[in-house]
């Protein structure tokens, strides 16, 4: 009889354990790409002359950043010398400028400042496939990098937010802005938009 209770108790357990392992085994689907896979993904993607920022050490992230399902991947490049190979390449450019009027708008072209870009490259596999990308977009932003915010994370309000509380269909990044703000990006189901939560100078 020990012996059948101490099945008894394994398999109420066992099922905690179950969902451990495939909680894990979600992620280990998204594997880590090289700084060189990078690299080479953004110069046939975007241009020869885009260049990853890797001095951050954030120089990409992996998730599903407009809500479909699919994997994508959003990058920290510089590409003030890359004009000409991102339109040729059919990159969009979005401004995503929080406190903006024209925030959101797909075609404006940026201001050029030497600043940083963060490219998202949408997927259309569930997994992360080079082969898979459909839509290219850059945000031109002053940033010193950004974190990975996932899809459902409760957005809190800061000193730098106007309008109401929006809700990403997806994944998004958080900017760390040079002017000491911060602005959260995001898919509204349209295009990318930029949500202010601290402001800077």
């Amino acid at each position: 009889m020990p012996h059948l209770r101490a099945q008894s108790v394994f398999f109420r357990v066992n099922p905690w354990f179950l969902l451990l392992l495939l909680f894990t085994s979600t992620f280990a689907q998204k594997p880590k790409l090289s700084i060189t896979q990078v690299r080479d993904l953004v110069h046939r993607e975007l241009g020869s002359k885009v260049i990853v920022d890797d001095l951050s050490g954030r120089e990409y992230s992996q998730g599903d950043f407009n809500g479909d399902g699919f994997a994508d991947l959003a990058v920290n490049v510089i590409v003030d010398d890359a004009k000409d190979e991102l339109q040729r390449h059919g990159v969009r450019y979005v401004d995503a400028n929080a406190w903006g009027k024209t925030n959101g708008r797909q075609g404006v072209t940026p201001e050029w400042r030497h600043c940083a870009a963060a490219v998202f490259l949408h997927g259309s596999a569930k997994k992360w496939d080079p082969s898979s990308i459909t839509q290219k977009f850059v945000i031109y932003e002053c940033f010193s990098g950004f974190r990975f915010i996932p899809h459902g994370q409760r957005i809190r309000r800061g000193n730098g937010s106007v309008g109401p509380t929006p809700k990403p269909k997806g994944d998004s990044i958080l900017l760390d802005l040079e002017s000491g703000a911060t602005a959260l990006i995001y898919w509204n189901g349209r295009t990318y938009r930029g949500f202010g939560i601290r402001g800077g100078d």
